[in-house]
């Protein structure tokens, strides 16, 4: 790897320029493969792009969003060709399922603490924890030809939960 640096007054420019091997496994996947990366699978020439790279593993934090695949309570939005483009090319993917406060859907709020509230009343939590375990073994049983492996929730220590309560909802994931 090869660094470099150019000033042009204010302005600077840096070039990164590497050699990547071949990579053996263009058209299959190699879960043992340890280069990943956060993009979509929309476009067949992109994902090729990526194998090229060397790149086995693709994470999409879109395809997982709550706020997404769930809308509405009940109504599953899902990302099949994506999917089936992932596994055609051989990509490994990470489903990466999170609700960020700044996209949770309104039927889902009456589940939250209270804004500017530290803890879960019990039987809040209670029932946030049973529907995000639902949200989790619709995802999981209509993924399954494609994904083996999950991230619930996405830095879970960043604030975005109560303290303590990120363990209930692993449980509930898990299950």
């Amino acid at each position: 790897r090869a660094v470099f640096s150019l000033e042009n007054g204010k302005q600077h420019a840096e070039l990164v320029y590497s050699v990547l091997p071949r990579n053996a496994y263009l058209d299959k996947p190699f879960p043992a493969g340890t280069l990943g990366v956060d993009a979509p699978l929309h476009d067949d020439k992109w994902v090729a792009m990526l194998k090229k790279a060397n790149i086995h593993w693709v994470i999409n934090k879109h395809y997982g969003r709550w706020y997404i695949v769930e809308p509405q309570q009940g109504d599953l939005v899902t990302f099949d060709a994506e999917m089936k483009r992932g596994q055609r090319l051989g990509m490994s993917i990470v489903m990466q399922t999170l609700n960020p406060d700044w996209g949770r859907q309104e039927w889902l709020k009456p589940f939250y603490p209270q804004p500017g509230r530290k803890t879960w009343d019990a039987e809040s939590y209670k029932k946030f924890c049973q529907l995000f375990e639902s949200l989790h073994f619709r995802l999981a049983s209509h993924y399954k030809p494609w994904i083996k492996y999950w991230e619930i929730e996405n830095e879970p220590n960043a604030g975005g939960f109560p303290l303590g309560s990120y363990p209930g909802m692993l449980e509930a994931a898990y299950k």
